[in-house]
């Protein structure tokens, strides 16, 4: 594989060398096979996502806009452009917050997927060049998140919060970029405009706002779906000649000023490409909901396996968290819309504790509404944990999490008190003890549970929902994209 080199090399120059010139022949076998774990999780976010109220206003909205039919809308069925395609299916994908988290805290599988699937079929390309687009858009997508780094405000050792300015924006909007430079098989000039105009583009770090809020809004942290067209549109203009800013990594006015920013790590943009690949340490949801939650739910996972609790045996619930989610929406008792549910934790143990089936049925207005839900919301409360402050040094450079203790107490109605510890959850990375992390079942599972949920487009349809299993295992046997995405569309 050809790099640029030489001290003359910017390091824009260099990474868009890197996204134009790697082929699947590069790609070590860990990287493919989780490409093709990200794009079986993606698809399984990109469907799930549609039977809720953010689902049906995405639906809605892409078919006033119309579109040639050149990419599928994987919960419908549906053509349109593939930059609408990308928007519906990586707006809806991120509905539900099932979506992937790197170490650094952001999420980026959604938005890189739903860049280069659409434009992968539009193009008529093959599966090994999807998972190409995918590997390099993720590893991009990683290395801006890691040389940005983390979320959390770190002052003399101790964890204090999150930071003030932050966004995930910028992950994901540089992910869909270098996937979609990818699928459209740009040479490395052109990839430096795919970049520099997705850069110019971006939406602003929003977390700032976010982070003060209780009732949360459809936008959320960032709109995923338009990370995704952002990252589309830059490769097919810079594609007919288009140009941004020169360079849009480097110098000391570059991307880093114009995303408020007070720091850069060049070294994670650039260090080891090609060489280092970070789409290991991805992290998967299990539950849908945010992921810190999702410590607790696998304290509570554990405990109810080794007691015999029921939900009416319970008189109180404290989990025990870190500065950072002490911010109220995590606390938040009575969650009024769909995105505040799944960041609240009363909301979340009380849906787990009830046995709702996974899916939109944690999130939706009548489970929110449900008087027994709500009465168990009201038992739930959310503590510092003091081991938390110490946790930056279990951090890995680029502000990334291999740890993230929580504490979870039950006092039962008899007085009983059964509690439990954890540094890691179900579906954890790389860095996590083997018994953590998502297996090729569980998300084999997840995606069957997604693609057959009432209203999306393989409900009732179990040969198909096997035969797209099947294909996603197989991508690299695909000559064209449209063998997988016809799946979804000719029903």
């Amino acid at each position: 594989m050809a790099h640029v080199k030489g001290l003359s090399a910017t390091a824009t120059e260099q990474l868009a060398s890197f996204i134009a010139n790697t082929r699947f022949e590069d790609l070590p076998e860990k990287v493919i096979n989780e490409a093709k774990r990200i794009i079986l999780d993606a698809i399984a976010c990109q469907i799930a996502g549609y039977a809720t109220e953010i689902g049906s206003i995405v639906i809605t909205y892409i078919r006033k806009l119309g579109g040639n039919p050149q990419a599928t809308i994987l919960s419908t069925g549906e053509k349109t452009n593939s930059i609408n395609a990308a928007y519906a299916n990586g707006k809806i994908g991120n509905a539900l917050d099932y979506d992937d988290v790197f170490p650094t805290i952001t999420h980026f599988e959604n938005a890189t997927v739903a860049a280069g699937l659409p434009l992968c079929e539009a193009e008529n390309k093959s599966g090994k060049d999807l998972m190409t687009s995918v590997a390099v858009g993720y590893e991009v997508a990683a290395r801006v998140s890691s040389a940005f780094g983390g979320i959390y405000e770190v002052e003399q050792g101790r964890i204090t919060g999150a930071k003030r300015r932050y966004g995930v924006s910028k992950d994901q909007v540089f992910g869909a970029a270098a996937a979609a430079a990818k699928a459209l098989v740009q040479e490395a000039k052109t990839v430096s405009n795919t970049l520099a105009i997705a850069g110019g583009n971006c939406p602003v770090p929003t977390h700032g706002r976010w982070g003060e809020m209780l009732d949360l809004p459809a936008f959320k942290y960032c709109d995923s779906g338009w990370c995704a067209q952002t990252g589309v549109a830059a490769a097919l203009l810079a594609s007919e000649g288009y140009t941004g800013y020169e360079n849009i990594f480097d110098g000391d006015r570059g991307f880093c000023l114009m995303y408020g920013a007070d720091s850069f790590d060049y070294g994670f943009l650039i260090g080891g490409l090609g060489q280092k690949w970070h789409i290991e340490d991805i992290i998967y949801k299990l539950w849908p909901c945010c992921r810190l939650p999702q410590y607790a739910l696998t304290i509570l996972k554990e405990l109810l396996a080794q007691h015999d609790i029921k939900v009416e045996d319970i008189e109180k619930i404290t989990v025990g968290v870190d500065p950072h989610t002490l911010q109220r929406r995590f606390s938040n008792q009575e969650p009024k819309t769909l995105v505040s549910a799944q960041f609240s934790y009363p909301h979340v143990i009380a849906v787990f504790m009830y046995g709702i089936p996974r899916g939109p049925k944690w999130q939706i207005e009548e489970t929110r509404n449900d008087p027994a839900i709500a009465e168990f919301r009201r038992k739930v409360f959310v503590e510092l944990d003091p081991r938390t402050e110490r946790m930056y040094e279990s951090f890995q450079p680029g502000g990334r999490i291999t740890k993230h203790p929580e504490s979870l107490e039950i006092i039962t109605k008899k007085g009983e008190r059964i509690s439990g510890t954890t540094d890691y959850a179900w579906g954890d990375g790389r860095f996590a003890p083997d018994k953590y992390r998502a297996t090729n079942q569980d998300l084999e599972q997840k995606f069957r549970e997604a693609v057959t949920l009432p209203g999306c487009v393989l409900a009732n349809k179990p040969d198909k929902v096997e035969q797209a299993i099947n294909s996603l295992w197989n991508l690299e046997k695909l000559e064209s994209v449209r063998q997988l995405t016809q799946i979804f569309s000719e029903v």
